[in-house]
């Protein structure tokens, strides 16, 4: 839904002058598009829903509680650091109601790490 709405907020000037009947008259403008165009506009939409799901000054606070007061984080930490940040991404997913994946691709773009 985050992606989706990242297109209607990112790429409206582009939906203004069509018009669409059935969803095969949408798909069918979709394909009109170049696929460089399509291809930014997908990421594009994936990084708004990326900042909108996990964003930033947030994902930097619940980071540092995590690593400074969880007990398990700081177990899993002391033991092995790569499932340190497996158990984080985890929790970090729980908290931000995001998937694994979109949360630690967001870690990854702000350079978080152990």
């Amino acid at each position: 839904m985050a992606h989706e709405l990242g297109h209607y907020h990112l790429h409206d000037y582009i939906y203004q002058d069509a018009s669409f009947n059935s969803f095969k008259e949408y798909i069918n403008f979709i394909k009109l598009i170049d696929d460089t165009n399509y291809a930014k506009f997908e990421w594009q939409a994936n990084q708004f829903a990326r900042y909108l799901l996990v964003p930033s000054i947030k994902l930097y606070q619940e980071f540092i509680k995590l690593i400074r007061s969880d007990p398990i984080v700081i177990d899993d930490i002391s033991i092995n650091p790569a499932m340190g940040m497996i158990t984080i991404i985890n929790k970090l997913s729980d908290v931000f109601k995001a998937s694994s994946s979109v949360t630690e691709r967001r870690l990854s773009c702000e350079r978080i790490s152990l």
